[in-house]
């Protein structure tokens, strides 16, 4: 199976994303070295190349691109540059580094390095073909398989499982050959869960990764068998219970703010096989791999069995158990502000909260979002209006559950088992239809809920018209069906001041971006009327009629509160 080296980056489309990428991609440069020169052999010259130096130089090559990148003046001349990002350079550097001592620790830092930030193709392979033929046995290979199992879900590389299964089965250390199955069993659990979401989606999620992996990954990936990928994770699952309840998982889980307390179930599969109980875990206190492992396993078979605990905070503080919430049919979804395909299903759990606001039943989503900002933000803006806990990036409730996947549902009935686990749409809906007895349509009818309210309920509550060339009639029509929203994108659009009549009937706006438009202090008045704006985006650009300072400070003293933003330069081809 031939792998192909990426081709392109994704097209970015703001500064913030250019540094974003390029922070993540670095990794600043010692991150794995941590300063020492690892690789320089004895009796050589001092100027050597070493590790550190290598990234050190790609970190300054990073700096000078990413300026070139902020002043390319067309869209052309921003990808080209973005295609020859200078770590892929920097990256066989890292590789010739490593194979002037293969047996060195400076190719063990130099896989670390690659492993986390490396792109997947040929580089990588060969550097962890490197390390099984020369490094299984070593004691520093836990953090390598740590790194490795985290992999899949972007860089997959065709030499991770061989790795893993030699360190497994050849390293003499008891506490590596147990993280070692264990990684391997991460590795192939989110290599499951890729297969159950690119089934579902008719493989479009893989597909668009066409110009990062070649045709062969492709297809070799799409003839893997789910279901022999499941039995083999069960059966590592079990190995690692089994042999390794007396070994201490290394990974820490921190958080800000409040800490969560949750205890592990003991899941029992449909013949009626129950695994071993994991000990209790508490916040601050490591599991065993043990237990980290069996809630690899209820993650994959968790239906019919009891949920979990979600012991935590709301984003007011407010103390919130999911135990309290027996009696009640639960849909849980794991959830965070950067997550497409869960802010997708919001208008769906809006829509089944109000129409079953009279029986047993309520919505809870876990955020991983890195700031508690973002999720108080997502409640003002009722795009979230049900119980939302705060677990943070790296949160130890997402960790305990060893969640499915982000906006993958759970369904909890009201004995706390999990009735099903991953339905979207119709599916989710019938589920939760069986377990209240009544239907959706019916519900709502009996709480004198019209149809028309429960399709409001369903509207996004974010909208971007951005540069779709939309005034006049047309945007009266597009905004006639959103008439909830909140966030309203309208830059780059030929809008006019008698337009922004038509906003008048959207009263719940927060945000409302007009920049690159034709509006000038005549249409701002009609801004007046939109009491709950926070913020107002517009541009000020030279020789183009818009608004003026006055009629800035005019709408501003208007609506209290209210931030005006505006851009000063043209916007980009």
């Amino acid at each position: 199976m031939k792998f192909q080296y990426g081709k392109t980056a994704r097209t970015l489309k703001t500064t913030g994303a250019l540094t974003a990428l390029i922070l993540t991609l670095n990794g600043l440069g010692t991150t794995f070295c941590g300063g020492v020169a690892f690789g320089q052999e004895p009796g050589r010259s001092e100027q050597a190349e070493t590790l550190q130096s290598i990234l050190v130089e790609m970190r300054e090559a990073s700096r000078v691109w990413e300026r070139k990148v902020q002043a390319a003046t067309t869209k052309t001349e921003r990808l080209d540059l973005i295609r020859r990002f200078p770590q892929w350079d920097y990256e066989t550097r890292v590789l010739e580094f490593a194979r002037r001592r293969p047996n060195g620790p400076g190719a063990i830092a130099a896989a670390k390095w690659l492993a986390k930030n490396g792109n997947a193709g040929p580089v990588l392979d060969s550097i962890l073909a490197m390390m099984r033929e020369h490094h299984v046995e070593n004691a520093r290979m836990s953090d390598l398989c740590r790194i490795l199992a985290a992999r899949t879900w972007s860089w997959p590389s065709r030499e991770i499982e061989p790795l893993l299964i030699a360190i497994a089965e050849n390293n003499p250390r008891h506490n590596v050959q147990g993280v070692a199955y264990l990684s391997l069993a991460r590795y192939l659990q989110v290599f499951w869960h890729l297969k159950l979401v690119s089934h579902e989606n008719g493989h479009r999620q893989l597909k668009s990764q066409q110009d990062l992996f070649s045709e062969e990954y492709i297809d070799w990936f799409i003839q893997t068998d789910a279901e022999k990928l499941a039995i083999r994770i069960d059966e590592l699952s079990q190995k690692v219970i089994d042999g390794y309840a007396d070994v201490p998982d290394d990974k820490v889980v921190t958080i800000k703010g409040s800490q969560p307390r949750y205890a592990n179930a003991a899941p029992v599969d449909k013949g009626g096989k129950s695994l071993p109980d994991a000990r209790p875990v508490y916040f601050g206190q490591r599991p065993s791999l043990a237990d980290t492992a069996l809630g690899i396993w209820y993650s994959m078979h968790s239906e019919g069995s009891m949920a979990l605990g979600v012991d935590g905070s709301l984003s007011d503080g407010t103390e919130f158990s999911l135990n309290d919430l027996r009696g009640q049919v639960v849909v849980l979804m794991f959830s965070a502000d950067w997550c497409v395909p869960c802010k997708a299903m919001y208008g769906q759990l809006r829509q089944l909260s109000l129409a079953f606001a009279d029986h047993p039943f309520v919505v809870v989503t876990v955020m991983a979002d890195r700031s508690v900002e973002t999720v108080e933000k997502a409640i003002e803006y009722n795009e979230v209006t049900w119980p939302a806990v705060w677990d943070g990036e790296d949160g130890p409730i997402a960790d305990a559950w060893h969640r499915i996947g982000f906006g993958a549902p759970y369904v909890i009935d009201r004995d706390g088992r999990i009735s099903s686990m991953g339905f979207r749409g119709r599916d989710l809906e019938r589920d939760v239809e069986e377990l209240l007895g009544i239907t959706v349509d019916d519900a709502a009818a009996q709480a004198g809920i019209s149809k028309e309210a429960l399709q409001a309920a369903i509207q996004p509550r974010r909208l971007s018209l951005k540069k779709m060339n939309i005034a006049g009639a047309a945007l009266v029509e597009k905004l006639a069906d959103h008439r909830e929203v909140r966030v309203l994108d309208l830059s780059e659009n030929p809008i006019t001041d008698d337009d922004l009549v038509h906003l008048k009937d959207l009263t719940e706006l927060r945000e409302i971006e007009l920049a690159y438009t034709g509006v000038t202090d005549a249409g701002l008045i009609h801004i007046r009327d939109l009491p709950n704006l926070k913020i107002l985006g517009l541009s000020v650009l030279p020789d183009v009629e818009g608004t003026t300072r006055l009629g800035r400070l005019a709408l501003a003293k208007a609506i209290p509160g209210l931030q005006v933003m505006f851009v000063t330069h043209p916007p980009q081809e």
